[in-house]
């Protein structure tokens, strides 16, 4: 997951940059945030998830990539996901 998680942090930066996220959104008690209100979740939902399926086929080949290196890690390179 951890290579992946770059096209989420780089889309919350670019959809609070656009307005599409606010802070007030979320609220924090005892050293956790949480949604005000559970409409919200739906919103980020759908950011998160166009965000990944904008680039599916790419995350796609990275796992795959992955798999078959751990199957056989001499005859494989162990895949890059390029933010390209």
């Amino acid at each position: 997951m951890e290579p992946m998680r770059v096209l989420i942090d780089r889309q919350i930066i670019k959809s609070y940059n656009l307005k599409q996220i606010n802070e007030k959104d979320f609220g924090f008690k005892n050293g956790s945030f949480f949604f005000k209100k559970y409409e919200y979740s739906k919103k980020y939902r759908n950011i998160f998830l166009k965000a990944i399926s904008d680039r599916k086929d790419d995350i796609y080949q990275y796992v795959y990539g992955f798999y078959r290196y751990m199957m056989n890690s001499q005859k494989y390179n162990f895949p890059n996901f390029k933010l390209c």
